[in-house]
């Protein structure tokens, strides 16, 4: 990972974190072995996220479409 990162938010087995301008969501994507994924999400997916661990759910979700439907 390059340049400086700031964690903005840690629990739901999500971290958010800030690096430069953008927001990204950093999760586990792995079912046996873990795979982390990190994605750029927006402003409003993060006031989202931090609500409660359904809505943390429902960002991650939400990615993983885009990223299959782009």
């Amino acid at each position: 990972m390059e340049g400086k990162e700031t964690v903005l938010f840690s629990d739901y087995g999500i971290e958010i974190i800030r690096k430069r301008d953008a927001i990204y969501i950093r999760y586990d994507a792995g079912e046996i072995v873990p795979r982390f994924v990190e994605s750029r999400i927006t402003e409003e997916e993060f006031y989202k996220a931090i609500k409660s661990p359904q809505d943390a759910y429902e960002v991650i979700l939400s990615i993983q479409e885009r990223k299959s439907n782009p």
